[in-house]
């Protein structure tokens, strides 16, 4: 599912740009408080369906079952020292929070040593334009290095890896290896022939790129391993460099026996019985277990779907190739497929994938037994308690009382005795806040945070103050908006997924107590996106327009037909105009002219001012497709354009733009959102 955090740092910077939050919390001027969500309590009720957000890499310590650190791809670095019951952020003050790959030294044997890698393998994205992948995560800036188990760290490599992904990274010693990659489904696919191998044996000082050298091909690297029985020994899988043509075959596995100064083949195409091929660029992710076990599992990179599952018992000198579970019928296994080697018993393989295309749209998780050549899924009926957990696997790791650490973009979840059938699945997300959020809203009446979350719905704040959030409705929470003025003494929200389906409006009092939750309909379609703008008046909140195929104009009076507990809600719905294609983000009124509206219609900026005047294009506007628009509030004449690479004003109404991208602080990056 494109169906995830809302970090404290996006949830604060929401707040911060909500005026209303900030006049109706003094408390918030004395600093910001982590208001969650901390977890999202799923509306099923079950405990493993707690949510948290997206986690990319899990790093377990074997000498403490307890203790297990993670990584998020908007979230940063978190530890549990208590399995999962609270959760300590690591990394919150650190220039990027977007962590792809994580590992950690074991030649340190106070296991304190860790290194991450930065890069964007976010599911969701704040634009639907040419920028979708770059504006889905913060810098691609190198990596993060501890030796004290994350109360500080360096950043390295930070010059030579800066732009790129980080999907596989090693530390030995003062030696550092780190492969490049861009895997996320959103990146574009010009980008799928860059990246290569880094190694560094000064500490991370120096870095110097091997791939094409050494025994390595050119070509991104897409996963690196360690052998666990010998820290010299590191596998890395190399992408062919090129997504057509001579070559697209290329995809391997290489050994290196020196900790990455030389590399060997072990497997490639003539292994792979045909799914390594001169048709489709594929990519490989890793997994290993003791004595030599190895496991390869095979990404066609264009379907995004495991293909080829393979395992060494002997290092990578012979290969087994397994039956392949169905783990990617939703296409997202260049991002959600995962897998490890059971440390108890190599013979089995465990993967997981994104998710199940019917109700409940929960993990798909196997057991492939390499003995008996079958595949046994390792969730519902094969559990002691018909458990299963969020869909969309990120990471497996084994704890030191060899049960199954999982994470998806819902979370970390553990299956105990992943071996048979008696195990069940617990969650693990404790008080762990990394959910991304699309929006986040304050009601000043309620005093309650509204949040629609990448993946993780849309969601109400369960009581004043409180970290833990109940899901509204389900699915990618796209919308959170709230109106504290046609309901004098109530905070009215309203609450959608993707494509604004499940659009609910919550009434809640003064006391927090919800006196209305109403599901809403119109007269008519609107046709919207994934990501469909759904924007409340800034003069009277009661009028509504929404982002569909075109700019949709609307009023809840929330009186008469519309009063909260209303059976059958439906709004009118008026066709303000527009290409057709598609509206990204809308502003709408003024204290000069209410009807004031201004849209990011396709590429450009269009404008209202009356309802009887449709809406026209602003041929002025010379940026790129608009990711957000502001108001001057007093005056319709003045507003403002970000395109996540320039910030545009005007003060005309329209009739000409100026760039302001030079008058922004000294290394602000990707303008993105306004207000």
């Amino acid at each position: 599912m494109y169906p995830r955090r809302v970090s404290k740092r996006a949830l604060m910077r929401a707040l911060l740009l909500s005026s209303s939050a900030l006049l109706a919390v003094p408390a918030l001027a004395g600093g910001f408080v982590n208001v969650g969500p901390a977890p999202e309590l799923a509306s099923t009720g079950n405990a493993y369906d707690t949510y948290s957000g997206a986690v990319s890499a899990i790093v377990t310590n074997p000498a403490d079952a307890n203790t297990i650190y993670i990584g998020s791809p908007n979230g940063g670095v978190w530890v549990t020292h208590d399995g999962g019951k609270s959760w300590i952020p690591l990394t919150d003050t650190q220039a990027s929070l977007s962590i792809d790959s994580m590992s950690a030294d074991p030649t340190d044997t106070t296991h304190q040593t860790l290194i991450a890698g930065t890069g964007l393998i976010s599911n969701g994205a704040v634009s639907t334009s040419n920028n979708f992948y770059q504006s889905s995560g913060g810098l691609q800036d190198g990596l993060l290095y501890t030796k004290n188990g994350g109360a500080t760290w360096s950043q390295l490599g930070a010059t030579v890896l800066a732009g790129q992904s980080v999907d596989g990274v090693a530390a030995r010693g003062n030696t550092i290896v780190a492969g490049t990659y861009e895997r996320s489904s959103l990146a574009d696919a010009s980008l799928r022939n860059t990246g290569g191998l880094y190694r560094s044996t000064d500490g991370g000082a120096t870095f110097t790129e091997i791939s094409g050298g050494a025994g390595l091909p050119t070509g991104p690297v897409s996963s690196i391993v360690g052998d666990p029985n010998n820290s010299t020994k590191l596998y890395a899988a190399v992408t062919a460099p090129n997504t057509a043509g001579a070559g697209i075959n290329s995809t391997a596995i290489y050994v290196s026996t020196d900790t990455g100064a030389t590399w060997s083949p072990i497997f490639g195409s003539a292994n792979a019985g045909g799914v390594i091929n001169t048709t489709d660029q594929t990519q490989i992710q890793l997994a290993t277990g003791p004595n030599g076990a190895i496991a390869a599992g095979v990404v066609d990179v264009a379907t995004s779907k495991l293909v080829g599952l393979y395992l060494s018992q002997n290092g990578g000198t012979t290969w087994q190739s397994l039956p392949v579970p169905v783990v990617n019928p939703g296409s997202q296994g260049n991002t959600n497929f995962t897998l490890a080697v059971d440390p108890n018993n190599t013979n089995y393989v465990y993967v997981a994938g994104d998710s199940r295309q019917n109700p409940p749209y929960t993990l798909l998780a196997f057991r492939v037994d390499a003995g008996s050549s079958t595949i046994t899924s390792i969730t519902d009926a094969n559990t002691a308690d018909n458990s299963t957990v969020h869909p969309d696997s990120r990471a497996m790791a084994f704890d030191a009382n060899g049960q199954l650490i999982v994470s998806t973009d819902g979370g970390v979840y553990m299956r105990t005795q992943p071996q048979s059938d008696a195990g069940s699945w617990k969650t693990l997300n404790g008080n762990l806040s990394a959910i991304e959020a699309y929006q986040a809203a304050f009601g000043a009446n309620s005093h309650l945070v509204a949040v629609a979350a990448q993946d993780n719905s849309a969601m109400l704040e369960s009581a004043v103050g409180s970290p833990v959030y109940n899901e509204i409705t389900g699915g990618d929470g796209t919308v959170a908006v709230v109106n504290d003025t046609t309901l004098a003494g109530d905070s009215v929200y309203y609450l959608a997924v993707q494509k604004l389906a499940g659009l609910t409006r919550v009434v809640v009092d003064s006391n927090g107590n919800t006196v209305a939750n109403d599901q809403v309909n119109f007269n008519t379609a609107v046709n919207g996106q994934f990501n469909t703008p759904f924007v409340l008046n800034k003069i009277d909140p009661s009028l509504i327009a929404i982002g569909g195929s075109d700019v949709f104009l609307t009023q809840d009076t929330m009186a008469g037909a519309d009063a909260p507990n209303t059976a059958n809600l439906t709004l009118n719905l008026t066709n303000l105009g527009g290409d057709g294609g598609g509206v990204s983000a809308i502003a709408y009124g003024t204290q000069d002219n209410t009807n004031a509206l201004i849209a990011a219609v396709g590429s450009g900026v269009w404008m209202s001012t009356s309802t009887a005047g449709g809406i026209q294009s602003l041929a002025a506007y010379a940026g790129a497709d608009p990711t957000s628009l502001v108001f001057d509030t007093r005056t319709q004449k003045r507003f403002f354009a970000a395109d996540t690479s320039d910030l545009w004003g005007t003060v005309d109404q329209g009739a000409s733009f100026q760039s302001l991208t030079a008058s922004l602080p000294s290394g602000f990056i990707r303008p993105t959102s306004l207000e």
